[in-house]
């Protein structure tokens, strides 16, 4: 493996205080998300499943469910505040935290067989990460981007239902939007 650069695109939550914040209160992934994430790739690549790299990890709240599929998990971030709240938490020791860039993954070349990244990938200068990716996936590796938001369709009560849409869709994008940054902005559009 390789040191990591500071060649960073966008950097934020880079307080340790802001981290143990994220740590807490930001949502996890849905179980069936990294099952579907591993399904995909078992139909690309058949043999053994050695590294996931996960980009732009955080605490690592999208890092620890790839435990158990893989030998190891390498899980990366800019922020060095959010690699020390994640390795100050309890994780499968197979999981290592290396504060790095996304433009700059520590692992030798062709020894990934996955590189995700889940709400993370708007920060990235995209054309420098998937060249890196590229660069360390295997034959038949996959690259997994994932995101969440509002969902476009509300159905919590029938007759109500737009209204209901409309009104969730203005304080989401309209009253807590009220500051937009040109970054967030990317996850709705890329995602």
């Amino acid at each position: 493996m390789k040191n990591c650069s500071w060649m960073a695109t966008e950097r934020f939550f880079e307080g340790v205080q802001h981290a143990k914040n994220y740590a807490t209160f930001r949502p996890r992934p849905p179980e069936q998300l990294t099952e579907r994430i591993v399904a995909y790739l078992k139909e690309k690549y058949e043999g053994q499943l050695d590294l996931c790299v996960d980009v732009g990890c955080g605490n690592g709240q999208c890092s620890t469910p790839f435990a158990h599929h893989f030998h190891q998990v390498l899980a990366t971030d800019v922020s060095s505040a959010q690699i020390q709240v994640a390795n100050a938490l309890v994780h499968p020791v197979n999981v290592e935290f290396r504060n790095c860039t996304a433009e700059s993954i520590p692992a030798t070349a062709g020894s990934t067989q996955l590189v995700n990244a889940s709400t993370a990938a708007h920060w990235f200068d995209l054309p420098a990460f998937f060249q890196e990716a590229n660069r360390v996936l295997c034959s038949n590796g996959v690259i997994a981007l994932s995101s969440y938001g509002l969902a476009s369709h509300v159905f919590i009560h029938p007759a109500k239902s737009t209204e209901l849409h409309q009104a969730l869709f203005h304080v989401f994008y309209g009253e807590l939007n009220v500051f937009p940054s040109q970054t967030n902005n990317k996850v709705w559009n890329i995602f």
